[in-house]
């Protein structure tokens, strides 16, 4: 069952990053983004929010774009592409592996 809103800690390990990095991005790509705050004023992410910073984080770190080109294809970007999801599980499927492999 799919959560309601995360955390950016929760945010951070789905995307294996830092959570400076995710509320970086959360700044620089605010007219994607848009998380709620809590009575602390920490960012809370919708499951849409998580998918646009999977798709950010893939184009950065696997296709290595820079911001700008990121957010252009944000700009052009219309629905989920299926291809989003394969690339999403693959690397879902990776991190388990490695996981796996470290446990070894």
């Amino acid at each position: 069952m799919e959560k309601m809103l995360y955390s950016i800690g929760e945010v951070a390990k789905i995307l294996d990053e830092n959570v400076t990095t995710v509320r970086y991005w959360s700044n620089y790509f605010s007219k994607w983004l848009k998380p709620t705050r809590g009575g602390r004023g920490d960012r809370k992410f919708s499951p849409e929010d998580v998918d646009t910073l999977k798709f950010i984080h893939r184009e950065i770190r696997i296709g290595q774009m820079h911001l700008e080109g990121v957010a252009e294809k944000l700009r052009n970007r219309k629905a989920a592409d299926p291809k989003d999801l394969v690339l999403d599980r693959l690397i879902e499927i990776k991190k388990s592996l490695e996981e796996l492999r470290a446990n070894l």
